[in-house]
């Protein structure tokens, strides 16, 4: 999915349009896993309810209800939790244009241009919707809901507000990082992204998806850099880390099976003793 351009697949949303700058209003009754998204564009997304989990390049970042997130445009991997049955997932979410952020980092240059270690960033921003980014909210909305106020630099005001506000907040220097990161465009570097990503349940689609490659160029890229192919490489990091986990916790082996991202125990099962000659299980009573 294409983002903004493929909004209308989102299902049950309200979606306003300000020249190049797009507020997006969406509801949805059914939670979403691992939805691949590409953004070509900057999103400022306010949780209202629910959960929204967000992995890219970097790693994963977690935003629940009442949470905003500054997200950097490129690839990622979005899922969505609803609150409860009775309740819809509620999120809005601000697309801002690469001339907005630029625009912004050079006229606030002097409050962003500080130190900041960036090898470490998740290039994920996240902080509390408090009372203050609440009031900023509404106001912004009360444009979006007036069709006499539909001006981009009226609207763009009310934005430049918000990340203003979220440059002083208590997470600053995060949203200062992005600032710096997006600008600066670094290179995107293809085994610090597998290596940040190795413990997640994904695919190898998933993972050529968050490396913006096809995977067939993905397979290829993997081996030159590994030196075996993904899904050797990946099954054997999985069982590395099941062993680690039969040793040091008292998790089941359904549990650890799951964890380590297998569909089924006898499949876990079948995987380790192939590759260790010993059953989970066999292999837990051993002593250490």
């Amino acid at each position: 999915m294409v983002l903004p351009n493929d909004i209308i697949k989102l299902g049950n949303h309200n979606l306003v349009e300000i020249q190049d700058t797009k507020f997006l209003e969406y509801f949805s009754e059914i939670n979403v896993n691992k939805r691949c998204v590409e953004s070509t564009q900057y999103v400022l997304s306010f949780v209202i309810k629910g959960t929204k989990i967000i992995a890219n390049d970097k790693g994963k970042v977690t935003a629940i209800e009442n949470e905003c997130v500054l997200i950097s445009k490129g690839n990622s991997i979005m899922s969505e939790r609803i609150p409860n049955e009775n309740e819809p997932y509620q999120n809005l979410l601000f697309f801002l244009s690469d001339d907005f952020i630029q625009s912004f980092y050079s006229k606030y240059k002097n409050l962003i241009d500080v130190k900041i270690d960036l090898n470490n960033f998740a290039g994920i921003a996240k902080t509390q919707i408090d009372p203050v980014i609440t009031n900023l909210l509404d106001s912004a909305l009360l444009i979006i809901n007036n069709k006499e106020l539909h001006s981009r630099n009226i609207l763009n005001i009310k934005l430049e507000e918000l990340l203003l506000y979220l440059i002083k907040s208590n997470h600053s220097n995060d949203f200062k990082a992005l600032l710096h990161q997006t600008i600066q465009e670094k290179k995107v570097d293809f085994r610090s992204i597998i290596l940040r990503n190795i413990n997640h349940t994904y695919q190898l689609e998933d993972y050529a998806h968050l490396t913006s490659k096809s995977l067939s160029s993905f397979k290829r890229k993997f081996k030159d850099t590994f030196g075996e192919t993904a899904g050797k490489y990946f099954r054997k990091q999985k069982l590395l880390t099941a062993k680690s986990l039969l040793k040091t916790t008292q998790q089941t082996i359904a549990h650890i099976s799951e964890d380590v991202g297998y569909d089924t125990s006898s499949h876990f099962i079948r995987a380790f003793k192939k590759e260790y000659n010993i059953t989970p299980s066999q292999y837990r009573e051993i002593d250490p």
